[in-house]
């Protein structure tokens, strides 16, 4: 073991560590720096190690390439490895009957990047707390009455209505919103229709007109 002063260099103090012929390990060195400012310039690789300190600063990371793992929440990040996002369509139709509000059936997934869609129960489930923004695209084939509306619930509880329509159309026509919802982790979102027509409408299960998706904005 030897101790190699640097006076001169990039790195002022003493580094403690094993010289083999002509190499300096420092796999189990102790680097030992003065008050004073040090620098490293060009490629360097740290593996388990840590800095430590009240004013480090390390520029040009790329976060795509040169980061592993989660970052967590409190420093900025998502607290997951992939950001929540997903859209599904209505692959059947649904029999949205009169007198009451009809959870929409959207159940084929065009993508589910985390999987947090359940395509059997229609259901978005919020794996951490943040905002999350949400687009509702059906179609329906008549008016769904004075009282027609079209939301998203959360946790089975009307949260946003995206439609709202005294005069709605007696015609086969489109319905769509968005929204942002704040969800704390494990809240669930669904899409419900409500019908006062009198009459049983039904949601068509056309794939280029019909959506049900969601992204996470921030925590």
């Amino acid at each position: 073991m030897a101790q190699f002063p640097i006076k001169n260099g990039l790195i002022q103090g003493t580094l403690d560590g094993t010289a083999t012929g002509g190499t300096l390990n420092l796999s189990a060195a102790t680097v030992t720096m003065p008050s004073s400012f040090a620098t490293l310039t060009g490629s360097q690789t740290l593996t388990n190690k840590t800095i430590s300190g009240a004013s480090n600063t390390i520029t040009n990371v790329s976060l795509t390439s040169g980061v592993t793992g989660t970052l967590p929440i409190a420093n900025g990040g998502t607290g997951t490895t992939t950001k929540p996002s997903f859209a599904a369509y209505c692959s059947s139709s649904t029999t949205i009957t009169t007198g009451g509000a009809t959870k929409i059936s959207f159940a084929t997934e065009d993508f589910d990047i985390a999987s947090n869609y359940d395509t059997s129960t229609s259901r978005f489930t919020a794996p951490i707390a943040g905002k999350y923004r949400f687009n509702v695209s059906i179609i329906v084939n008549g008016n769904l009455g004075a009282n027609s509306e079209l939301y998203f619930a959360k946790n089975g509880t009307k949260e946003k209505s995206v439609y709202y329509n005294v005069a709605d159309p007696n015609v086969t026509h489109s319905i769509r919103g968005s929204a942002v919802i704040n969800l704390a982790a494990n809240d669930y979102v669904e899409v419900y229709a409500f019908n006062d027509s009198g009459s049983s409408r039904t949601a068509h299960n056309y794939q280029a007109y019909t959506q049900f998706a969601g992204e996470l904005i921030t925590p």
